[in-house]
């Protein structure tokens, strides 16, 4: 394959990108009418949808005080197994940082998604938001966050458990999964599937343990996040605190996905701590009696960001919809055959939410070929059905991967 041929991926990208320059989808488009809006944003020419943007609560005293530049991601009218809301998000600067913290809090966000480095190529990307030492504490207005522990799974990734505490009620926990191994706008190459199997597999465990724990603070005003009193970690770590979260991190039938990751720059911040990383079997301590507090009236909507928080973010929110997806529609068709995987839609969907996610070729291309490879190797819950004797460029183009594509250009209502 020639890398720089003209090919079907490059059609649908125009037409994508023709598609949201109509003056219906640029009047959606958030513009800031002064000083105190422009400086609330990382990148001058990545703005908000105005109608899906998240609506911070008002402070009296400041009426720019509702805006911060993120979006709602929600997938699930348009995309069936779909189970999950989305915030996508850029980083926040210096001076949003109070604002980021009471987005979390007011979302009630658990799961934070971090796909960048703080500086990558010399230039940075993200300032950092959360304390760097455990037992620290930092205030961002009236809300205090606590670092309580980091583990490292991998060279290129990390997490780091913290809570969130507003005086007078009780904390809430947060996890941070920083992703150090996706290039800024690009995306993993074939050999780095490893590595992002394993970025899957640990934010899906972090994502079903809060599914179960949503799902049992329907009956119970409030839920503990680790529902075991006791867990046993067995993974390549490194842990900061003697009291983790319970963590067990799911086997996947993949053996090349079980391989170390490629190792990544010692200056990373997703290598923090600095201590060096063993094999190590840890046994989690019990809840604590008090428990924290999980709201059941409102879903908690997992926030991913990068740098701009539209490349990556939209291609790794994507993924994650299509996976959940491809799970839920091979159980209802008993597994009779393969459906139809329409990356062409949800790529729109989420650009109607958001302007600009999935940023580049490269980003859409890696979508349909990753999935392939999650169905090849029958990874979170994905299990091929019929052979798929033809590689991946052959089998979008026969509707095998990206089947319905053409479809969906006539039938949802695209207008050029």
């Amino acid at each position: 394959m020639i890398e720089n041929a003209f090919d079907q991926y490059d059609i649908e990208m125009e037409v994508l990108s023709q598609l949201f320059q109509q003056p219906s989808y640029v009047r959606e488009i958030f513009a800031p009418h002064c000083h105190q809006l422009w400086e609330k944003n990382r990148y001058r020419d990545v703005l908000p949808n105005a109608s899906t943007r998240v609506l911070l609560s008002k402070r009296d005293d400041d009426p720019y005080s509702d805006y911060i530049n993120a979006n709602h991601i929600n997938i699930k009218t348009c995309l069936s197994g779909a189970q999950h809301t989305y915030i996508a998000a850029s980083a926040p600067v210096p001076g949003t940082m109070n604002d980021w913290w009471r987005m979390i809090y007011e979302q009630n966000t658990r799961i934070v998604l971090m796909l960048t480095m703080e500086r990558e190529k010399e230039r940075l990307k993200a300032h950092r938001y959360w304390p760097d030492t455990p037992n620290k504490t930092l205030t961002f207005g009236d809300l205090l966050v606590t670092l309580l522990h980091v583990t490292q799974h991998a060279n290129d990734l990390v997490s780091r458990h913290l809570t969130i505490q507003k005086a007078g009620e009780s904390p809430r926990e947060v996890i941070q999964l920083q992703y150090a191994g996706w290039p800024d706008h690009g995306a993993p190459s074939r050999s780095e599937f490893a590595s992002v199997v394993r970025l899957f597999t640990v934010y899906r465990h972090f994502r079903d343990q809060l599914d179960k724990q949503t799902d049992k603070a329907e009956a119970s005003s409030s839920a503990s996040f680790s529902p075991e009193a006791q867990s046993v970690i067995t993974s390549t770590t490194t842990t900061t605190s003697s009291t983790p979260l319970a963590a067990q991190e799911p086997e996947h039938k993949s053996d090349s996905a079980s391989s170390s990751a490629s190792s990544i720059a010692s200056s990373s911040p997703a290598s923090e701590p600095s201590s060096s990383t063993t094999s190590t079997t840890v046994t989690a301590a019990a809840p604590s009696a008090s428990g924290l507090a999980l709201s059941a009236s409102s879903p908690a909507p997992i926030l991913t960001h990068c740098s701009a928080g539209i490349g990556r973010t939209g291609t790794f929110i994507g993924l994650d919809t299509l996976l959940d997806h491809l799970a839920a529609a091979r159980l209802a068709r008993a597994q009779l055959e393969d459906p139809p995987i329409n990356i062409f839609n949800v790529v729109r969907s989420m650009r109607e939410q958001r302007p600009g996610m999935v940023q580049t070729k490269q980003q859409y291309e890696f979508m349909s070929v990753f999935l392939d490879y999650c169905i090849q190797n029958g990874l979170f819950g994905v299990k091929q059905v019929k052979p798929r004797g033809l590689p991946a460029s052959q089998a979008q183009a026969q509707g095998q991967v990206n089947g319905g594509r053409e479809r969906s250009n006539s039938d949802s209502g695209i207008k050029h």
